[in-house]
Formats: C-alpha cells, structure tokens, sequence
C-alpha cells in the first residue's frame, strides 16, 4: 500500500478505536451513575427514620378502595379488585387497612367479577348502606355485563339491584357503570347519577332502580355536588368535551371552558366537602395537567402538570383539602407527587423503585392529615402504604428490604447493557475495520490512483496491513 494511504488509514482506525472506546467509557460511567442515584433514592425513601415510607401492604390490586364517612371513629374501608387476581371480589378492614376479610357474599365471583366503583351512603351511620359497581366477564346470553350490588349490613353481604333504562346491545342491557355518585339527600330523594361505559351518564331518582340518560357523552366520571339539595349541581369528566357542569340536575349541561380552553381528556372531577361555602372544585386532565376553580367551575387554575412526556393517571384529595391543603397525583411511569399546600409546590415520593413501575390508583386516607397515610395500587406489585414508620421497627426494616431489592433489580438491566455495549464496541476496534474501514480506505485509494497514475495499483489490501 501506498506509505500515505497506510498512514491516513491507521490515523482513521486509531480515531474510530478511541472515539468507539471513549463511548464505552462514558455509556459504563453514566449507567453507574444511573445505578449510584436510583439505589440512593430508593433507600432515602426507605430508611425508617420517623419520615414518610413505602411499605407493601398486600399482594391484590384494587381497582377502587373506599373509606367509610365516619372512618375515624369506625376505622372501615372496603376494597375492589379486579379478576386478574386469583382471588377478586370485594375485601373489608374494620381496623383501617392493618388485617383484610373477603367480603364478598352475594357477589357471584364465578362470573370473574371486576370491582370498578364502590360507595357508601351519604347516611352510612344511620342505614348501613353501601353500593359497588361490578363487571361480570362470565354472562350467560341476555345477561348484562354491569350490575349494582347493595349491602345493608356495612359491606358484609350483597344483594344485585334489578336496573332498567339503559339501551341494549342486542340482546344486553349496556349498564356496564364505570363511576356513580348519590345525592348527599339520597335517604329522602333516592338521586343517583352514574356513567356507563360509552353510553353516557344516566340518572335514577328511586335509588338506582329505574334510569334515565341525561348526557349522551364519553365520560368517566361524574361527581353529586354536596349542596345538591340547594342548587342541583352536578359535574362530569368527559373525554372529547372537557369539564361539563349541570345545575338542573342534569336536564342541561354547560363547558366549564374559562381557563379549560381546548383540552379534553378529563378523568376526576372532586367537590370540596364544604363546597357550598367555598365553592372550590378540582379536575384532572391525563396531560395537562391538575385544575382548581374558586367559584363553582366558573374559572379554573393549573395547580400541576405532569413532568415532560407523563400523562397523570390518578388523582386524590383530602375531604378537607381547601383548608389543610393535601392532594396527590400519580403519573404512568409509577411516581406519586404529594402536595401539602393545595398544589403551590409538590415532591416526589420515590415511588417508582419502590412499587416496581406503573400505578393504577392512589387514594389519600381521609385522615391524612393526622395519619399521612396514603395508598397506591402497582400494576405489578400489589397495594402499597405510604406513612411514617418508626426508626429500627420492623416494618422499617421491611422497607428498605423491598428498597434494596428493587434498586438491584433497577440496577442490573443497565449495568449489563452498559457492559454488553462496551463488548461490542470492544469487537469493532479489534476486527470491525471491514465493515468499518473499507469505504474510506476505497475513496482514499481512489483519490491516490487519480493522482498518482505512475504508481502501480496495490493488489488486495489487507485491513490495516502492508502489501509485499
């Protein structure tokens, strides 16, 4: 080979091979980098040093867990779960949340039953009722797939509600109800409103007998104002037409626009318990973020967006959120962001390390403001608890186990990647130069022989080495 080809050939190889092995080495060190925070992070979040923890509370996935109204004297809550757990059906604390007892008698679990809704009567205290919504996967031919099951006895057993006025799909009632609220009268008006799965939202006015479609949107929440006696206002969480409110219980519906201009996309929609008085409402949108109105949906104010390219996918409140100020929302990457301000800053809670990635529900305990307890449901792990935990306790311990555990696991996949990616680009400086190598070496070559027509073309070149 010609002496300057060979030496702008091995000047090219040299530079790939150290720009090739510089790569290795700065992808080694940003995984490290990655493995070094995710691991501290996890543990910050999980040493029991009095603060907030994550501790792993049960195996089942709830789609819907519900307090009872007098939570802090009772100490009741209900859960739902869905059928993709071996065991689905409705679940019981009286000692909020410690020890569980299937609760589900009536309920036909055979069916693969699907918990989506559960809730308690405004006058709980007085008529022991609750109501939950439930999916049945296994239906015979004219059976519909939703039904409302009641209890009378605080959530112990069940009876089905026999339900007419919604339309049929064929031969099947489309009642599949996705979210209800009651009249906070409901003992003496019997108002239910509720929302079935791409139909629309329907009304009952004998408690959830006989309905009536007042809405035909895609919605997926629909929220009772708690002066719905007075003013008859009713707000709905719509997918293609945003915020609508209602204030003839139900017979017209109005765009909460002001503030909401062009979004759609709404999943909550949550009433200050004293809203008659403060007229505060609150509304979530997937990407754009969590919305406050002072004046009964006339005007709205972002309190929180989702960090860049996350779409939020759950959002709660404290009963008292306006004068204690506690929301929180999880994002679908699996982190949960607390607010003790009513949204004027928001931190993270470590979450994803811990829960092993995506969430599907959070709920604030209505206590929170004494207990700081806070629930999320992983899609993959199970329902877990956020609280304080004392220093040295076992549960401490436990945490920083499943901490531990999960920056491991978080650490292996880059750790390996990094390492197998190092290889490769190890392989292509020792003997990649023919795929690599060869097109310069031909223009260079080319380049010479136009300038040099005296010199006698070299034979086959070898990858880097001289021709006899």
């Amino acid at each position: 080979m010609n002496p300057s080809a060979a030496r702008l050939l091995m000047a090219s190889r040299s530079a790939g091979g150290k720009a090739l092995a510089l790569r290795a080495s700065w992808a080694v060190l940003l995984a490290m980098l990655a493995i070094g925070f995710l691991t501290a992070a996890a543990l910050s979040h999980a040493q029991g040093s009095g603060g907030l923890t994550w501790v792993k509370l049960l195996d089942r996935k709830p789609h819907v867990i519900a307090f009872s109204p007098g939570f802090a004297t009772d100490r009741l809550v209900l859960l739902g779960n869905s059928n993709k757990d071996i065991e689905h059906g409705i679940w019981r604390s009286i000692d909020g949340g410690e020890t569980w007892v299937k609760s589900s008698e009536g309920i036909p679990e055979n069916k693969d039953v699907d918990v989506y809704e559960i809730v308690f009567s405004p006058a709980f205290a007085q008529d022991r009722t609750v109501f939950a919504s439930i999916n049945k996967q296994r239906i015979a031919l004219r059976e519909a797939p939703g039904a409302i099951f009641r209890s009378t006895d605080r959530g112990q057993t069940w009876h089905e509600l026999q339900m007419s006025g919604f339309p049929l799909r064929g031969t099947r009632s489309m009642q599949d109800l996705v979210s209800f609220s009651l009249s906070p009268a409901f003992a003496n008006d019997g108002v239910v409103f509720a929302v079935a799965s791409a139909t629309g939202v329907f009304r009952s006015t004998d408690r959830g007998v006989n309905w009536q479609q007042v809405l035909e949107e895609n919605a997926s929440e629909v929220a009772v104002a708690p002066s719905y006696a007075r003013e008859h206002m009713v707000a709905v969480a719509t997918a293609n037409s945003g915020m609508l409110v209602s204030t003839d219980g139900g017979a017209t519906w109005s765009p909460a626009h002001a503030g909401l201009e062009g979004m759609r996309n709404f999943k909550r929609v949550i009433f200050s318990a004293d809203f008659a008085r403060d007229r505060t409402m609150l509304a979530m949108n997937t990407g754009d973020g969590i919305f406050i109105s002072r004046d009964a949906a006339g005007s709205w104010q972002n309190i929180a967006r989702p960090p860049f390219g996350e779409q939020i996918i759950g959002m709660s409140a404290t009963p008292s959120f306006v004068s204690d100020g506690f929301l929180a929302y999880a994002v679908k990457s699996g982190e949960v962001f607390l607010t003790e301000n009513l949204g004027r800053t928001w931190q993270a809670t470590g979450a994803p390390a811990l829960l092993g990635g995506q969430i599907e529900t959070v709920v604030l305990a209505p206590d929170y403001v004494a207990s700081r307890t806070l629930y999320a449901v992983s899609v993959y792990q199970g329902l877990f608890r956020y609280y304080p935990v004392v220093a040295g306790s076992e549960e401490a311990s436990k945490a920083t186990a499943v901490a531990v555990a999960k920056a491991a696991t978080a650490e292996a996949l880059p750790t390996v990647m990094a390492r197998e990616e190092a290889r490769k680009a190890e392989e292509l400086v020792e003997t990649g130069c023919i795929a690599y190598y060869i097109p310069p070496v031909m223009l260079i070559g080319v380049l010479l022989l136009r300038g040099r027509k005296r010199e006698q073309s070299p034979s086959r070149a070898g990858c880097g080495r001289k021709q006899p």
